[in-house]
């Protein structure tokens, strides 16, 4: 995701530079078209991009924040495990990412629903180092007994640990890409502004 940022961003000022060095008040008149195209694409790409790990985040953090107040319930551990997986790091190669999972069994005014939200975010980011995943579901032993917090507008939503991980980077990510989204967008109406030759 860092990549992708950086890579944009270096694209973006390479365009602008580009045109800039060719004419500070006017731009080739075959390129124009492309320039503006160009412009347009990456700024919808990027502010759609920025909209949606900016919503992610701050509805991440209202439902975190929410959940710190929910009633609790105890509950059943059914199974519980890490499971890794393959993902790309910043510099684009393959690294593992081991996730804590946990099934769990609770019930409310009578009704059994299961969850598998150990805390918002987990599942998401993840731990990088096998032992930090394994320390962390260790106290999730299959057959315990859990206290259980649950949404009380929608019991089917609950979480083994209220508050959030990782809730920031939603928010960090989203910001950088709006900004390249707007730098974008600045870049077109000041390309569409010059005059051709």
């Amino acid at each position: 995701m860092i990549k992708t940022f950086f890579i944009a961003l270096t694209v973006a000022f390479a365009i602008q530079l580009d045109s800039a060095a060719a004419a500070t008040s006017t731009v080739d008149s075959g390129a124009k078209p492309y320039l503006i195209l160009g412009g347009l694409v990456a700024g919808l790409l990027f502010l759609s991009l920025g909209i949606m790990y900016l919503a992610r985040g701050i509805s991440r953090r209202q439902m975190a924040a929410r959940s710190l107040q929910w009633p609790v319930t105890e509950g059943r551990i059914l199974s519980a495990s890490v499971k890794t997986e393959m993902r790309s790091d910043s510099e684009g190669s393959d690294m593992k990412v081991y996730l804590p999972e946990a099934s769990y069994s609770y019930a409310v005014a009578g009704k059994v629903y299961q969850g598998n939200v150990i805390r918002f975010g987990i599942e998401q980011f993840g731990y990088g180092v096998v032992e930090r995943a394994q320390k962390h579901i260790e106290r999730y032993e299959a057959g315990a007994p859990v206290p259980v917090h649950y949404d009380p507008d929608d019991s089917a939503v609950a979480v083994l640990e209220p508050g959030e991980s990782g809730g920031m980077r939603n928010l960090i990510a989203g910001s950088l890409f709006f900004l390249v989204g707007i730098f974008c967008a600045v870049f077109t109406v000041w390309i569409i502004s010059l005059g051709t030759h």
